[in-house]
């Protein structure tokens, strides 16, 4: 038996995550690595809610091991690791981690209530009075004499069930004790769905408490509580409840100058254009509305962080890895979230400069500053987006946070990944640069860019303008990324002219 803080509480509500029998806390990770209570703590409107996952003895060989027992593991756990401290605690509970929560509460009742306590019972798939999976299970329960499996079987002669389905009906009637709750009932049976039309837990035995259940669709018993999304019904319906213990601030109106993006990794021109005065001619920085999927790669990374802190933890992230790669990985990330926490303080900052340093093409056309602004977002979702999920391959930490669907396209180069990222249909290169307009660069700094836009504009004439793109559409805008990481407040005025000392391809050849 073991509790495992996915995340320690800043605020009144702690969220507890029980499975179910012959599962374990793994029980909540989608076949795309998705695991459910990371998800939850992605999920920046319940950022101060501690999140606990529960995890008891349910094996074959847990044998005389009885329900009782798990819940009595409950309640010591939640003391031990404070969490029965919390003056509210909602259960996310997987079959029969549903009546393992919900005899706690029938027995505890009267602590409960002088306490004040409120409580949310999210079911998934949890049976008020019987299973199909105990009974198909019952010959291996009997054999192995497992006395949680046999508890679980239909039949008026299942006293036990029939008694605490009884009594939390009475405890839920009394109103002394505010519960509230939701229930999600699966919608096909584990083996042959085609064939076979039951479900493990019937819609009757799991919807008994809080209205009419919600059938997830094309859901089994155990695919049900694995949701591979945030979007997912699942966790949609648990943010509903949710929502009933944690206040969550309204979302307000989009301003004209507030800055979007197009998905989850493109900044989006038409926000950027309908901004354009406002930076301009306003005092006030623009709001900046980071992608969501951003957002969570950087809480995973914070996570990452106190796991690592926690090594010594058995259930530590990082448990696997020597102290000496713990200490350097500890310090990288620490550099990489200040890095990270100062390019999102001053983005919105360096938006505005950009575009008024950009003055001088409002003549020609100020699209072409609304595509550069929306370059510029584009670039330092990029640099949060790659500078966290680096990170993020270490240890087991790669298992449970890193995202796999950009494994293959982060693990690129710059230059290629910016290729992709901007549909740019040429060879990409380097170019050296030791001036940009009238900023100075004596070191010189480095540059991707089209080889053919970087080679027209290395041979261009003094004064004389490019009608290339390279410049206004990315050199100003990789510019302007890092002036934001270092901070900088100067405004400088664009144009077309640099200074080029030397150019390459990524193969390192000079041409």
């Amino acid at each position: 038996m073991k509790g495992t803080w996915v995340r320690q509480p800043d605020g009144p509500a702690i969220v507890v995550f029980i499975h179910g029998v012959l599962s374990d806390g793994q029980c909540w990770r989608n076949e795309n690595g998705a695991y459910w209570p990371d998800m939850l703590a992605a999920d920046t409107r319940f950022a101060a809610a501690g999140i606990y996952v529960f995890e008891y003895k349910t094996g074959y060989f847990s044998g005389t091991y009885r329900l009782g027992d798990v819940v009595n593991a409950l309640r010591t756990r939640m003391r031990l690791d404070g969490v029965s401290d919390s003056p509210k605690i909602i259960f996310v509970c997987h079959s029969m981690g549903g009546i393992v929560a919900r005899r706690f509460l029938v027995q505890d009742a009267f602590e409960l209530i002088d306490q004040e306590k409120e409580i949310g019972l999210f079911l998934v798939a949890s049976p008020s009075m019987e299973s199909e999976y105990a009974n198909l299970l019952s010959p291996l329960t009997r054999l192995f004499q497992h006395t949680q499996g046999l508890a679980l079987r239909a039949g008026q002669a299942n006293d036990w069930l029939l008694d605490l389905d009884s009594d939390f009906r009475k405890l839920l009637n009394s109103k002394r004790l505010r519960i509230e709750g939701h229930e999600l009932v699966e919608d096909q049976f584990v083996l042959l769905p085609a064939l076979i039309r039951r479900q493990v837990v019937q819609p009757m035995s799991g919807g008994r408490y809080f209205g009419e259940p919600y059938k997830v669709p094309n859901s089994n018993h155990f695919t049900i509580a694995r949701p591979d999304r945030p979007e997912g019904d699942q966790h949609g319906l648990l943010v509903e409840l949710l929502e009933k213990f944690i206040p969550v601030p309204r979302v307000k109106p989009v301003s004209s100058n507030s800055l979007q993006f197009s998905d989850h990794l493109h900044g989006d021109a038409v926000s950027c254009g309908l901004a354009l005065n406002h930076l301009f001619y306003d005092d006030v920085a623009p709001e900046i509305v980071w992608p969501v999927e951003t957002l969570s790669y950087i809480e995973r990374l914070r996570i990452a962080l106190e796991q690592v802190k926690n090594h010594r933890d058995p259930t530590s992230l990082f448990g696997n890895v020597g102290p000496n790669d713990l200490v350097v990985y500890a310090r990288d990330v620490e550099l990489s979230l200040a890095r990270i926490d100062a390019l999102l303080k001053n983005a919105p900052g360096r938006a505005r400069a950009l575009v008024r340093g950009m003055e001088g093409y409002w003549t020609l056309h100020e699209k072409f500053v609304a595509t550069a602004l929306a370059n510029f977002l584009t670039l330092c979702n990029y640099e949060l987006v790659a500078s966290t999920i680096h990170h993020l391959r270490l240890g087991r930490a790669f298992e449970r946070y890193y995202p796999k669907a950009l494994a293959d396209w982060i693990a690129k180069d710059r230059p290629l990944v910016v290729k992709e990222l901007f549909a740019i249909d040429d060879e990409m290169c380097w170019a050296k640069l030791t001036a940009l307009s009238n900023a100075s660069f004596p070191e010189g700094l480095y540059f991707w860019g089209p080889r053919r836009d970087v080679v027209a504009s290395r041979r261009q004439r003094r004064f004389e303008p490019i009608y290339y793109r390279w410049v206004r559409d990315y050199a100003i805008p990789q510019y302007e990324v890092v002036q934001a990481v270092t901070g900088s407040d100067q405004i400088w005025a664009y144009d077309e002219q640099v200074t080029i000392e030397r150019a390459r391809s990524l193969e390192g050849e000079d041409f």
